[in-house]
């Protein structure tokens, strides 16, 4: 994803527009050549699907998952949704003055993933830890910043478009229920699938979240 791991990272506004966002998932699902794909996004990443509508047409994907996340990034979705946590860590991350001080909140960061973080195998937080550092204060300001449309995905919602809300209950950045208030108005074909775990689903509850989202998926292609 733009601003993260092996893909580019540009530090401008100008780099990191909905559209581009959007050509992203464009070129990866003409690159694979898959054909109306599910898409699945993690935290941020969840964003996504408002690009996709919003720039995308007709709509390349058949659902859409937003796993630990909203879908979409604008303030009146993530303004409501997210938990006092997120609010002080944003701020901490992006300080670009301190050098110290975003490696402590990185760390903070790191454990608020989970659960039980004290259960999470320290080499486990370690990879994470190190995804963090590969963006840098300036990086992730514009990209959890960004300015967004969310109206093209909540009328792809009326039109249909099926969406699966997926989060762990004990999630310390978002509020799960919250997300599903407001995009519940909006979709006809909504499933919500709350499950123990924190915002790294994937590893609080492993065996619940595959199960959750292959269900959704299949009746989805089906």
């Amino acid at each position: 994803m733009r601003g993260h791991g092996r893909s580019g990272k540009p530090n401008t506004p100008e780099g990191h527009t909905s559209a581009l966002y959007a050509a992203d998932f464009t070129a990866v699902a003409n690159g694979f050549a898959l054909n109306k794909p599910v898409f699945v996004g993690w935290s941020v990443g969840s964003a996504v699907i408002s690009d996709i509508c919003a720039n995308v047409d007709p709509l390349p994907i058949a659902g859409a998952v937003a796993l630990g996340g909203s879908p979409g990034i604008s303030p009146e979705m993530v303004g409501v949704a997210g938990k006092p946590f997120l609010f002080a860590a944003l701020p901490k991350f992006n300080d670009n003055s301190d050098v110290a001080f975003a490696l402590r909140a990185r760390v903070e960061f790191i454990d608020a993933l989970f659960n039980n973080p004290d259960k999470i195998p320290f080499s486990l937080k370690m990879r994470y830890l190190g995804e963090t550092v590969l963006q840098s204060p300036d990086i992730s300001s514009v990209v959890s910043l960004r300015p967004q449309d969310p109206s093209k995905m909540l009328e792809a919602g009326a039109r249909g478009l099926p969406l699966q809300i997926l989060f762990g209950k004990q999630d310390k950045f978002l509020d799960g229920e919250a997300v599903v208030n407001i995009v519940k108005p909006h979709f006809k074909n909504l499933t919500v699938s709350l499950i123990d775990g924190g915002h790294a689903l994937f590893d609080d509850n492993q065996a619940e979240l595959v199960d959750e989202l292959s269900k959704f998926v299949l009746s989805v292609q089906s």
